[in-house]
C-alpha cells in the first residue's frame, strides 16, 4: 500500500470518526445552543465560579431589598411618632395640618410589603442555584448549602406573609426584617465570591468530584448526548416503530405482556433483580449503578422524627402491576402466585419487626384479584402502571381498617356520598414509549383508550332540618382540617387530580374514616422528594397524629433521589 493510499485511508477514517460530532456541533451552533462536547470544559472551569458569583449577587440583591423594607418601615415609624407628638400638643386633637395624607402622618405598609415580595424572588433564585451543581449534576440535598438556601427561602416567604396579619404593627415587621437581614449577612459571609486562590482550586475540585470523575455527571451527560443527537432524533422513531411492528418492542420504558398488556420496565426489573439488601445488588457491571441506599434505615429515621413530635407513621407499599399479575407477563407463571413473588413482602416483614406500622396490600390485592371475573375487570389498567378504582378502593379500605386501630382514633362526623362515573385512560406506558408520536403521512399509531369505572367522592352539607343544602367534590383540604397527613406518589394523584377528579384513593380513605385527610404527592418521588417537601413545609405536621406514607414498590430501588435521610 502506497504512502498516499495510507494517508487517504487515515483521512477518510478521521472524517467518518469525527463527522458525527462535527455535524452535531454545527447544528447546536445554528440553534444558538451550547456545544455539548465543550460542556465538560465549561462545567469544570467556568460554571463553579459563575455559580458562586450568582449566589453572591442574589444575596446582595436580597439584602438590598431588605434594606428597602427596613427603610420604609423606619419611615413609617418616624411618621407615626411625629403624628403622635402633634396629637399631644395640638389643641382639640385636630392634627391634620397638611393636604397630603403622608405628610399628616398616615403611613401605609404597601411599599414595604412590595419590597418584601420582591425579596422572595431572589430567595427563589437562590434555591434554584442550590438545586444543581452544574448542568448535568443535581445538588446533594444533604449538604449545608442546599439546606441553608431552602431555609432562607422559607423564612423570606414567611416574613412576607407576616404583612397579612401585622401590616399595622411596625415594630413586629421591623424586628422580623432585622432578623432576616442578619441571616442574609451570615450566609453572605459563609458563601462569598470566589477569591483568587479559589479560582485555581475550584476547577480541580469540580474536575474530580463533579464532572469527569463523577458517575452521576457522566451518566446524565451520556443521556443528554443520546437524546439530543440529531442522528438519533432522526433515526430513532423509524427504528422504534419498526421494532414495535416486528417484535412488539416498546423501547426502554415498557414491556409487552400477554393479551395486549403493557408493563412499566422498572416495575418488572424490580421483581427480577435481587432484593436491594442482597449482596448481589452492589456487584454490578460497569454500565450499571451500585445500589447503596438503605430504605429501612430511612424509614426508621422518619418514624423517629415523627415520634419526637408525637406523630405515628403508617407505611403503605403499593404493589406493582407485575407483582399482582405476573402471569400476564408470561404464561409460564401460575396466577396463584399473585402477590408472592416480590421481595417487597420480606421488606415489609423487616419493617414490622423493626416497629414500623405497615399495611400488607400484597395479600389484600391477591385476594381482590380472585374476584376479577366477577367484577369484569382487573385491578390494574392493562396499558398503564396504575390501578383501577377496584385497587384504590381496596387500598383505602385496608388502610382505614388499620388507622381505626390507633388508640387516639375517633370516627369522624363528615358525611360523604359516592357516585359512579367513568373515564377513558390513555395508558402511560404507551405514552412513555413515544410510539404514538410517530406518524407516516396522515397515519399515526394510536393505542386503544381504556374505559374504567371511577367513583367520585362528594362532601355532603345538610341544613338543620336534615335536607341536603349542597354537595362538593372532595378536593385538597387545608392542613389544619385533619389529624392525618398522607404523602404519596402518582398512585395518590391518579383519579384525584386527573379525570374524573375527586375519585382517588385519598378521597375514598376520607370517606372510610368519615373525616378529611390532608395530602400531597410527588410523581415517582415519594421515597425522598416528598420528605424533602415536608421538611420545607413542617407546618403541615402541626396538630397531626398520623402520617400515612404511600410508596409504590418499584421505588424501593428506583425512587427519584433514592432514600436519603432528610432533616425535618
Amino acid at each position: 500500500m502506497s504512502t498516499l493510499t495510507k494517508m487517504l485511508f487515515v483521512a477518510s477514517a478521521l472524517v467518518v470518526f469525527y463527522s458525527v460530532g462535527i455535524v452535531q456541533a454545527i447544528v447546536e451552533v445554528s440553534k444558538g445552543e451550547s456545544i455539548q462536547i465543550l460542556d465538560v470544559f465549561t462545567d469544570t472551569f467556568i460554571t463553579p465560579s459563575r455559580r458562586l458569583n450568582k449566589v453572591a449577587d442574589n444575596l446582595e440583591k436580597l439584602s438590598a431589598k431588605l434594606d428597602a423594607v427596613i427603610a420604609e418601615l423606619e419611615k413609617g415609624k418616624e411618621m407615626r411618632e411625629a403624628r403622635a407628638a402633634r396629637v399631644d400638643t395640638a389643641a382639640g386633637g385636630d392634627v391634620v395640618e397638611a393636604g397630603d395624607a403622608e405628610e399628616a402622618g398616615e403611613w401605609d405598609s404597601y411599599e414595604a410589603e412590595t419590597r418584601a415580595e420582591e425579596a422572595t424572588v431572589f430567595a427563589t433564585h437562590l434555591t434554584a442555584l442550590a438545586d444543581s451543581v452544574n448542568r448535568y449534576k443535581s445538588a446533594d440535598t444533604t449538604k449545608a448549602f442546599y439546606r441553608d438556601m431552602y431555609v432562607l427561602r422559607k423564612d423570606v416567604t414567611a416574613y412576607y406573609e407576616t404583612f397579612y396579619d401585622n401590616s399595622d404593627d411596625i415594630d413586629v415587621l421591623l424586628a422580623g426584617a432585622g432578623r432576616l437581614k442578619g441571616q442574609v449577612e451570615e450566609l453572605a459571609a459563609t458563601y462569598p465570591r470566589p477569591s483568587g486562590v479559589e479560582h485555581l482550586w475550584l476547577p480541580v475540585k469540580h474536575f474530580f468530584y463533579h464532572t469527569a470523575f463523577n458517575s452521576r455527571y457522566l451518566r446524565s451527560y451520556e443521556n443528554e448526548m443520546e437524546t439530543s443527537s440529531v442522528f438519533s432524533i432522526a433515526l430513532r422513531p423509524h427504528m422504534q416503530f419498526f421494532r414495535y411492528c416486528t417484535m412488539r418492542d416498546l423501547g426502554s420504558k415498557g414491556i409487552t405482556g400477554r393479551d395486549g398488556w403493557f408493563f412499566y420496565k422498572p416495575g418488572y426489573e424490580y421483581l427480577v433483580r435481587p432484593s436491594v439488601y442482597d449482596p448481589r445488588s452492589v456487584e454490578v457491571d460497569a454500565n450499571d449503578t451500585k445500589y447503596a441506599d438503605d430504605p429501612v434505615g430511612a424509614i426508621l429515621t422518619f418514624k423517629r422524627q415523627l415520634g419526637e413530635r408525637g406523630i405515628d407513621l403508617l407505611f403503605v407499599l403499593v404493589p406493582g402491576k407485575a407483582s399482582i399479575y405476573p402471569d400476564m407477563m408470561s404464561e409460564l407463571v401460575d396466577p396463584s402466585l399473585a402477590g408472592t413473588l416480590s421481595h417487597s413482602t420480606k421488606l415489609l416483614a423487616t419493617l414490622a419487626d423493626s416497629g414500623v406500622d405497615v399495611v400488607d396490600l400484597f395479600s389484600a390485592f391477591a385476594e381482590e384479584r380472585t374476584h376479577d371475573e366477577e367484577a369484569g375487570e382487573s385491578i390494574y389498567l392493562e396499558k398503564d402502571t396504575h390501578w383501577r378504582a377496584r385497587g384504590l378502593r381496596a387500598a383505602a379500605a385496608a388502610v382505614a381498617a388499620r388507622v381505626k386501630q390507633y388508640p387516639w382514633y375517633r370516627e369522624g362526623t363528615t358525611e360523604y356520598a359516592i357516585e359512579r362515573t367513568s373515564v377513558m385512560r390513555d395508558g402511560d406506558v404507551g405514552i412513555m414509549s413515544k410510539l404514538p408520536d410517530y406518524t407516516i403521512g396522515q397515519l399515526r399509531l394510536q393505542f386503544e383508550l381504556e374505559k374504567t369505572p371511577c367513583y367520585q367522592v362528594y362532601e355532603v352539607y345538610r341544613g338543620s332540618d336534615g335536607e341536603i343544602l349542597r354537595r362538593k367534590l372532595y378536593g385538597r383540604q387545608s392542613s389544619g382540617s385533619s389529624d392525618i397527613l398522607l404523602i404519596g406518589d402518582s398512585f395518590t394523584r391518579i383519579y384525584q387530580h386527573d379525570p374524573p377528579r375527586s375519585a382517588g384513593w385519598v378521597a375514598h380513605l376520607a370517606a372510610e374514616l368519615k373525616q378529611p385527610v390532608f395530602y400531597d404527592y410527588s410523581d415517582g418521588g415519594s421515597s425522598t422528594l416528598m420528605r424533602q417537601k415536608l421538611a420545607r413545609n413542617t407546618d403541615w405536621l402541626d396538630g397531626k397524629k398520623l402520617v400515612i406514607w404511600e410508596v409504590v414498590e418499584r421505588d424501593v430501588r428506583y425512587g427519584a433521589e433514592g432514600w436519603k435521610d432528610v432533616e425535618l
